[in-house]
């Protein structure tokens, strides 16, 4: 298998202390199981909608940390199967993937503004987010 590395040392530098501990976090593989996870829990989420109402698989599946998966749901009703495994929740799989973001973000972008351009990219966001939160504070 050929294994491409993007060229990270340009974004952080060689000599960078994080770079050791952040490498490892930002690995694409990391990505890719994230993703593959995170679609066969929400397959098994739709799938035990079947039995349950939305707001139960929401607690059950994807707002816990770990999710007990019961093999039932991948079968017809009239077939009657116990048991099930344990799978990682939704609250691991985002937490996985919005370390890797991060690791990777960290390690391969680097901030091109300088001075008052990046002052004002800072006050805009800061100008957006704070609109955000009254929107959402009005509203409830």
């Amino acid at each position: 298998m050929l294994d491409v590395a993007p060229p990270v040392a340009e974004a952080v530098g060689l000599g960078h202390p994080l770079r050791p501990l952040l490498a490892p976090l930002a690995s694409l593989k990391i990505t890719v199981v994230s993703f593959a996870l995170a679609i066969f829990l929400i397959l098994a989420g739709t799938l035990a909608q079947i039995d349950h109402d939305i707001w139960q698989v929401m607690g059950e599946y994807f707002r816990t940390p770990i999710a007990w998966i019961p093999f039932q749901i991948f079968v017809p009703r009239s077939i009657p199967l116990s048991g099930g495994f344990w799978f990682p929740g939704g609250f691991t799989i985002g937490s996985v993937m919005l370390v890797n973001l991060l690791a990777a973000h960290a390690l391969r972008f680097k901030v091109q503004a300088r001075g008052t351009r990046l002052l004002a990219g800072v006050a805009l966001v800061a100008v957006g987010v704070m609109m955000t939160w009254l929107v959402i504070v009005s509203g409830s």
